[in-house]
């Protein structure tokens, strides 16, 4: 099994790769990244980061910081800190400390390298006051931001404010001296007006922008945040719609990785797409993905519209792909509309019915597979376990292992859980029963739960995660069943459910379960790629 190091370098060096394709870019900032160590130290980062928005406070400016990965990277956010002194709410003005919100509490392991560099260029834009490390700098942004302007404006110029000494920054260093030249010239052209003070005007430019007026959102976005980022349902209701297109990256552990690219509702393949300074063209995106899910708003009728972009989305993927996976979720069968399976199922009849009759009338033949979602129940999580399944090459020889492992020890049920998203991407060949699928769900909450408060180690040595390889739990039901979780590989969890009466001999379910572990090392390679 891999080391926490490696395992963090093995994940920043799938950061980088991603930085080399200019994945995240901010229009009113460029980057520089530096590994000051070579290849030998992955774990430490410097960034330079230069703003060219004059409306933003730091325009001109140069920022450089220093980026601190732990060990064990992404389960816990890397710290950055600021070379240079620098005002701002976000950075501790002593220390250099920075802290905005997914470098605390927001921190999800899907998050990179990518996600900090694009969130540093973003508090130089707009800066996050719910993190404010300069209570001072916090409190002059939000009651008088001309006053906060200036003074940022002098600091970055150097010189002594606020009983500290500030350097000047090195782009502000040139912009001074172009200022002179420029006030030379102003001398001999110019002269009447040559006693005028441009220093303190500004230009209102706080209105509200137009709105971008979009349909009706499905809920896309919303599936990523609680499936993936552990975002509560009810706080996706304040999310914006998705007005591009989105990448994501998922690995939560080293044998199961994939991308997520996430496009507006009304984004028409037709048209030209840029992403990360490239042209993003059909081909490109249809040809190695391996599955398309096409979410349709249950609540939204009539679906006519959404039947015909699926269709037009079908035709265009098959095209390049003919071994695509089309999966529809028939999403937010949730409320006063759906109080009853019924509701739900009729709905998702004449989804299906409108789409096939849509696909014969061109005898196109391609199959589709259907679900049924909500975010506020476990109906998303296995959805999504169903279509990652279909990507994974080794899946009949995953079931066939649990198949043998709970013939071996009476078991009921078995599931292989991606204990970050709780997505299963294996289990034995007995029917998912919906009840038994929900208690395992909710045994790895409550194993992380707990792990949190007792399970970290009291000297907060940073090597010290609430799920490691020595995690298991039993949990004995009213019912005279048993939920048993052990850890089986990084942030894989093999959950089983199974009689009392058949748990009386602990140790040799725990043998058996070894050696699965073992045979699932085999199926995999070490370093996290799927075996063909």
């Amino acid at each position: 099994m891999c080391s926490r190091l490696d395992l963090a370098t093995l994940r920043v060096r799938k950061d980088v790769n991603e930085l080399a394709k200019g994945k995240f870019v901010c229009e009113h900032a460029t980057t520089q990244v530096e590994f000051p160590d070579g290849v030998d130290n992955l774990l430490r980062i410097l960034i330079a980061i230069s703003i060219t928005d004059d409306k933003s406070a730091y325009s001109h400016g140069e920022f450089k910081f220093q980026i601190l990965i732990p060990k064990v990277y992404p389960f816990q956010p890397p710290q950055v800190y600021s070379m240079d002194r620098i005002w701002h709410p976000n950075i501790d003005v002593d220390t250099g400390r920075v802290m905005f919100s997914i470098l605390g509490s927001d921190w999800r392991p899907v998050l990179s390298i990518n996600t900090i560099l694009l969130g540093l260029q973003l508090i130089f834009l707009e800066p996050s006051i719910d993190f404010a490390m300069n209570k001072m700098a916090a409190e002059s942004y939000v009651q008088n931001p001309l006053a906060f302007r200036r003074d940022v404006q002098h600091t970055l110029r150097g010189g002594t404010y606020f009983g500290r000494q500030f350097n000047p920054h090195s782009r502000q260093k040139l912009r001074k001296r172009a200022r002179a030249l420029e006030h030379e010239i102003e001398q001999m052209t110019i002269s009447p007006l040559s006693n005028m003070d441009m220093t303190d005007i500004e230009i209102d430019d706080d209105h509200d922008p137009i709105p971008d007026v979009k349909r009706q959102r499905s809920g896309k976005s919303s599936i990523q945040r609680v499936v993936f980022h552990k975002m509560s349902p009810h706080e996706t209701l304040f999310l914006e719609g998705t007005n591009g297109l989105d990448i994501k990256y998922i690995a939560n552990n080293s044998f199961v990785q994939f991308q997520i690219w996430d496009f507006p509702g009304d984004f028409d393949f037709k048209d030209d797409l840029i992403y990360g300074g490239q042209l993003v063209n059909e081909e490109m995106i249809f040809g190695n993905c391996g599955a398309i899910v096409f979410v349709i708003d249950a609540q939204d009728e009539p679906y006519s519209d959404a039947v015909a972009r699926l269709h037009d989305t079908v035709a265009r993927a098959h095209k390049y792909n003919p071994s695509i996976f089309f999966e529809v979720f028939i999403h937010k069968v949730d409320g006063d509309l759906f109080v009853s399976d019924d509701h739900k199922i009729d709905c998702q009849r004449e989804i299906q019915q409108q789409i096939t009759e849509e696909l014969q009338d061109e005898n196109f033949e391609v199959h589709l597979s259907y679900y049924l979602t909500s975010i506020y129940d476990h109906s998303i999580f296995e959805a999504f376990s169903k279509v990652v399944q279909k990507l994974i090459p080794q899946l009949p020889t995953l079931e066939n292992l649990l198949n043998i492992l709970i013939t071996s020890c009476n078991m009921e049920k078995s599931f292989l859980f991606d204990v970050v998203s709780k997505v299963y991407i294996a289990t034995d060949s007995n029917p998912v029963d919906m009840q038994s699928y929900e208690l395992c769900s909710d045994m790895i909450d409550v194993v992380i739960d707990v792990s949190c408060i007792y399970g970290m180690k009291e000297d907060g040595d940073g090597d010290g995660l609430a799920y490691d390889s020595e995690s298991s739990s039993v949990i004995r039901l009213n019912n005279g069943m048993v939920l048993y979780l052990r850890e089986v590989n990084n942030y894989l969890a093999l959950v089983c459910l199974l009689r009392s009466e058949n748990f009386t001999k602990q140790g040799i379910i725990d043998y058996n379960i070894d050696c699965f572990k073992s045979a699932l090392g085999q199926v995999f390679k070490g370093n996290g790629v799927l075996k063909d």
